[in-house]
């Protein structure tokens, strides 16, 4: 197998087109190391080893990308990894971020879990799934959410009840809108029930 072309890309890589046909782009790395240039005989285990590692390059710097915008567990990295890469590439790339301290699944099921709590009001049973829907093992879920306290919780779920819903809490139109919000925050109906009737007891001394 012969090189017949090697010509730049839009995107600063070189377009490498082999017996008059392009296989595949390499990145500047790659190339420059590879020493290759058109007329050269080449293998096909060798254009293989220089596409896997052109890619796993790419990867690293796609993974830098997004990591430098915002927090991934390791699992939506792979995934997001996945949509330009091979599964390969993909989980060679997150356990190099998580051996970076780039990714790091308990620092962010804590902070996730608190942020959750505090910024969207979500029940712990809620913070649980989320954090697995994420990606998050299940044992590291529970302990994350496990730091905020069953005291703390029910304060939350009345704050939200006083600001959002307390007017129109003696009727049952706004009993019913209150309790379908705050069940989508993953609150128990025992726990929903108990906050309204505080809510409720609050109001009608506010008036007396």
């Amino acid at each position: 197998m012969r090189v017949t072309d090697i010509s730049m890309t839009k995107k600063g890589r070189y377009a490498l087109s082999v017996d008059g046909q392009f296989l595949f782009s390499l990145h500047e790395e790659m190339m420059a190391a590879s020493h290759l240039k058109v007329g050269d005989e080449v293998t096909v285990e060798r254009l293989e080893e220089l596409r896997q590692q052109s890619e796993l390059k790419i990867t690293k710097e796609r993974a830098l990308r997004l990591l430098s915008a915002k927090s991934y567990t390791a699992a939506q990295l792979q995934e997001k990894l996945e949509r330009y890469a091979d599964p390969q590439s993909a989980a060679q790339t997150v356990e190099r971020m998580e051996e970076l301290g780039f990714v790091n699944d308990e620092d962010y099921a804590y902070v996730c879990a608190r942020d959750l709590f505090t910024l969207k009001g979500y029940s712990r049973q809620r913070i649980r799934q989320e954090l697995r829907r994420r990606g998050i093992e299940d044992w590291l879920a529970e302990e994350a959410a496990a730091q905020i306290d069953e005291e703390e919780s029910d304060q939350r779920l009345l704050a939200l009840v006083r600001r959002k819903y307390a007017r129109g809490l003696e009727e049952q139109k706004g009993k019913a809108r209150a309790v379908n919000g705050l069940s989508r925050l993953g609150y128990s109906y025992d726990a929903i029930r108990s906050a309204i009737a505080q809510v409720i007891e609050e109001n009608q001394l506010e008036e007396e």
